[in-house]
This record gives structure tokens, sequence and C-alpha cells, in this order.
């Protein structure tokens, strides 16, 4: 998990389809996390499947945005505009999941008909 000093360099492949708003977003979220959680030590490719899309099949690429953790450690997938940065940082393995409390016993509510 996140140790707070990040010296490796991540290596990221984010495969989008065309110049277009959501493309421009998704490569900007990234940039942020990169320079706020990584320190900048961050390779990324970014691979537009309208020039190449051959690439699309190649690397089985299903949806898009797709965000693909090469390094380090094992390859990690991540789909949509990493806008929910939370949900990307445990994604990455940057942040640990929330502990799931304990279930509160609830009585159990009545209803009238009306």
């Amino acid at each position: 998990m996140n140790n707070g000093a990040h010296t490796e360099n991540w290596e990221f492949e984010l495969y989008i389809a065309g110049d277009t708003f959501k493309s421009r977003n998704v490569v900007e979220n990234l940039r942020m996390i990169c320079n706020r959680h990584l320190n900048g030590h961050c390779h990324v490719r970014v691979v537009d499947l309208r020039k190449n899309p051959e690439m699309a099949a190649e690397k089985n690429i299903w949806s898009l945005p797709m965000l693909v953790k090469t390094g380090p450690g094992p390859e990690k997938i991540l789909i949509g505009d990493l806008s929910r940065m939370e949900n990307v940082l445990i994604g990455l393995e940057l942040k640990s999941r929330p502990m799931k409390s304990e279930p509160v016993y609830r009585s159990p509510v009545k209803y009238n008909r009306l």
C-alpha cells in the first residue's frame, strides 16, 4: 500500500479513442494522479486506438478509456475516466480499501398499508 514516498517508476498504458473531451479528461486525471500520489515517477504511453485500431485486438482492449498499469508489480486494469479518485487509488493499490463496519442490528420496520 501507499508508504508515502514512491521512488520507483510506474509504467502505464492508456488506451483512448481520438482527441475528444473524454480522452483529454482521462489524460489530465492520470497526470494529476502521477503528480499527487506517485511523486511524478510515471511513464505513460498513450495509445489512440482510432490511429492504431489493430492494437485493440492485439492488446485485448474491450472498453475505453482503459488504463493498464504494467509495473511495478502485477498488471492492473482500470476502465473509465479516472475521475473517482478514491476508487482509482484503491484499484492501483495506493490506498487501502475501507474496512466494512460490523452490521448494525435494526429492528424490522413495520409499514402500514394505506
